[in-house]
This record gives C-alpha cells, sequence and structure tokens, in this order.
C-alpha cells in the first residue's frame, strides 16, 4: 500500500534523526568496521562481498594497509645490460 505525503514526510524525517545519530533505518546498510550508517552520496558503499559492506574511508584504508604490504610495482625489462 503506497504511503500518502504526510505519511512518506514522517517517514523520511524518521530516518534523517535516525542518521543523526548514527543509526541506520531499516534497509540501509552500515560499515562493517565503523557502524557508520552508509549514504552513497555522503560516505560511500563499497560491497566487499559475503554481504560486507564498508564506508569510503574504511575501505582505503584497509586498501593502502595492503598497498603496504604487497606494493604495486612496474615490472622493468633492462635492455641491453
Amino acid at each position: 500500500m503506497p504511503l500518502t505525503p504526510t505519511q512518506f514526510l514522517d517517514a523520511v524525517a524518521r530516518d534523517r534523526a535516525a542518521l543523526a545519530v548514527g543509526q541506520a533505518p531499516r534497509g540501509v546498510f552500515t560499515c562493517a568496521d565503523c557502524g557508520v550508517p552508509l549514504q552513497e552520496t555522503v560516505t560511500g558503499n563499497r560491497p566487499c562481498g559475503e554481504g560486507i559492506h564498508l564506508c569510503s574511508d574504511c575501505y582505503f584504508d584497509e586498501f593502502g594497509r595492503e598497498l603496504d604490504v604487497h606494493p604495486i610495482s612496474a615490472f622493468r625489462v633492462v635492455r641491453g645490460a
């Protein structure tokens, strides 16, 4: 059953209030590391498989730690050496 405009505005207000205090409304993913409710345009939402979602900050922090352990290096061919 569709919501009336008043019910919709009430639901939006409840969701905004929940997000303001760091609680995820129903149907919103939270970051697996820091627990922040994920909003694509604000925090990012990086699905990492098996139902795990991370905010962009936690995703790139983890990615940076992996790069520190396994740096990306270009394969160099030295000719005439």
